[in-house]
């Protein structure tokens, strides 16, 4: 019987969470290759955090999927406005095709999806909700992680909404 710590449990289970994460997206598409730059430790966890992990894999994810000119990774302070911000930008950008919200699994993860769309199509569809996915051509994808521990980083002062406008603008 071997006798493990509650660190290496800790570590064990940590180190578990992330295989299998790296995992769930080559699964679906993602080249493993995308995560080669993955630390780990002599224990065998990573020293990489699990969120920045998550990030590129959704990020690696969407752009396999769908067509995008740009992409952007933005780790974002607290604001009160964060929950807003995220029904706002799914209500604005229509984005009822699920998909992207199955990956990203919005408010459970405290993550935020910023789209501007244009349509790759002649066509005019009179509801873009009811347009297929692969017709939508996305010209800016911005992924917001909301991480408490920036919330007195200046950085990040400001409303959530005056972070995405300055960002937009260097896009």
């Amino acid at each position: 019987m071997i006798i493990r710590s509650r660190e290496e449990i800790y570590n064990l289970q940590e180190s578990l969470s992330l295989l299998s994460l790296i995992h769930i997206f080559v699964k679906n598409g993602v080249k493993k290759e995308t995560f080669s730059e993955v630390t780990w430790n002599s224990h065998g966890t990573s020293v990489d955090d699990i969120n920045e992990l998550f990030l590129l894999g959704v990020k690696n994810l969407l752009e396999t999927k769908l067509i995008i000119y740009k992409s952007f990774i933005l780790y974002m302070g607290y604001s009160d406005e964060f929950g807003k911000i995220v029904n706002d930008a799914i209500k604005k950008h229509h984005l009822t095709t699920l998909e992207i919200q199955k990956i990203l699994n919005l408010k459970k993860h405290r993550y935020c999806l910023w789209i501007e769309t244009s349509l790759n199509s002649n066509k005019t569809p009179i509801w873009l909700e009811k347009f297929p996915l692969e017709y939508i051509r996305f010209r800016n994808l911005l992924l917001f992680f909301w991480d408490d521990r920036l919330h007195d980083d200046e950085a990040f002062q400001g409303t959530a909404l005056e972070i995405v406008e300055n960002i937009k603008g260097e896009l």
